[in-house]
């Protein structure tokens, strides 16, 4: 299980390193038009969670959701205000 949850999260942090990388060379390409969604709308379409991250206190910072070959990389906003509120932007 310990493995499990290893190999997650490494392919988490890997999603998360590329779409950094890939950021710079994207916005170059096309207009800044920013989209994003929510992790609620996002599983309300059915959309299965499939990797998390989380702090040594336990609290989830960064959730990979998948639906087919559609996969967002959804980010948690400020803890201290929303600690279950979640952005998503598509990872290509």
């Amino acid at each position: 299980m310990a493995q499990r949850i290893a190999v997650i999260l490494t392919i988490a942090a890997s999603l998360a390193s590329a779409a950094v990388l890939r950021a710079p060379h994207a916005i170059a390409q096309q207009p800044h038009v920013e989209k994003l969604w929510t992790l609620t709308s996002l599983l309300a379409d059915g959309f299965e969670v499939k990797a998390a991250t989380s702090t040594q206190s336990g609290i989830v910072g960064t959730l990979v959701v998948q639906k087919d070959k559609q996969v967002f990389l959804c980010s948690s906003k400020e803890l201290t205000i929303q600690p279950m509120t979640f952005e998503c932007w598509p990872v290509k």
